[in-house]
């Protein structure tokens, strides 16, 4: 009876050992690396051209011939103080891709989770665009609309987040990754992120994709690959500007034409989303977009929708629509880092 009773304690033990030990080696689920936006701040010189006539007029008041033929502009150097975001890695129970990663484009830092996103800053200054896209439109568009949809964003993330409580999932990633699965988001929070999530990713693209233009530049045409893309696909430029330009024009209401390529098929494909829906939603990667919002040109152009769409043309920067294609196809490839 003894050794009975021995021998069952034996074995009671090894089961509870057995079972600790089982537990212990279950993996935890893989957490994603947080990351929170820093601004830097840095001093930019710029030049600053005086001479003008209109400064002339005002300082040679006893002679207007002085102002009519001797006008000589004069560039100094000046200095402004400037900020830009950057991502920094806080979490520090996990292991992060990099230490940094600079937003040096507006959509840089969407495949990264944030408990708060910051508005995305453009790269160049809101006169820049000028004369196509004017200096107040350009204010208003980024520090009104494009803000105003990340404050919405955040706050419809957060709600979802502080309801589901800490852990893994879904709200716990990116909003990329959130759009990609927005079928699987809450029903009550889901039209709040679609609205604002791809009102936030869709200007983004939208601001990266465009440049100054400077005086006398001749034509601007996609290069390389991307040009051989394109004439695959819509059989030359022209025709497929053609074909752009006649869908944003014929678009009803408020919305986007964008070129997305289709990874299942490696086509390149011209599309319309409705108010701010976003093709990444639709499992498409999009490269170039348009918005045909009247907020994007109603303050330049009111109502004259063709004449937006012909001034666009000019401030499409075919480099950057390369680089986006380049680092979706480097997202898709799983490459971290980016």
């Amino acid at each position: 009876m003894a050794v009975q009773q021995v021998f069952c304690t034996i074995i009671f033990v090894v089961t509870i050992l057995s079972n600790a030990s089982a537990q212990d080696s279950t993996p935890s689920p893989r957490r994603q690396p947080k990351w929170c936006p820093v601004e830097v701040q840095e001093v930019k010189p710029y030049r600053v051209r005086s001479g003008s006539r209109t400064e002339c007029r005002r300082a040679c008041t006893w002679n207007r011939f002085c102002c009519e033929f001797n006008i000589i502009p004069v560039y100094t150097t000046a200095y402004r103080q400037v900020s830009r975001q950057e991502w920094k890695c806080c979490d520090d129970t996990v292991p992060c891709p990099d230490k940094t990663v600079s937003v040096d484009t507006p959509y840089k830092g969407i495949q990264l989770f944030a408990d708060e996103y910051p508005v995305p800053p453009l790269p160049y200054e809101y006169d820049a665009l000028e004369p196509y896209i004017d200096e107040r439109t350009a204010r208003v568009h980024h520090l009104g609309h494009h803000a105003g949809y990340t404050k919405k964003m955040n706050a419809a993330l957060k709600a979802w987040r502080d309801e589901v409580g800490p852990g893994v999932g879904l709200q716990s990633n990116s909003i990329l990754h959130i759009l990609e699965n927005l079928d699987q988001v809450p029903d009550k929070h889901r039209t709040a992120i679609r609205n604002n999530g791809g009102g936030f990713v869709n200007h983004a693209i939208y601001w990266a994709t465009m440049s100054p233009r400077r005086e006398g530049e001749p034509p601007r045409l996609p290069e390389a690959t991307l040009a051989t893309e394109i004439i695959a696909n819509f059989q030359n430029f022209s025709n497929f500007q053609e074909q752009f330009t006649n869908t944003a024009k014929t678009l009803f209401g408020s919305g986007y034409v964008w070129l997305s390529r289709n990874p299942r098929e490696q086509t390149l494909i011209i599309h319309t989303t409705a108010n701010q829906d976003s093709p990444i939603s639709d499992k498409l990667r999009p490269i170039l977009v348009i918005d045909i919002w009247e907020h994007a040109y109603y303050l330049k152009h009111q109502n004259k929708r063709p004449d937006h769409i012909q001034d666009w043309w000019a401030l499409v920067d075919w480099g950057q629509v390369k680089a986006l294609s380049d680092w979706w196809a480097a997202y898709d490839a799983g490459h971290d880092e980016l």
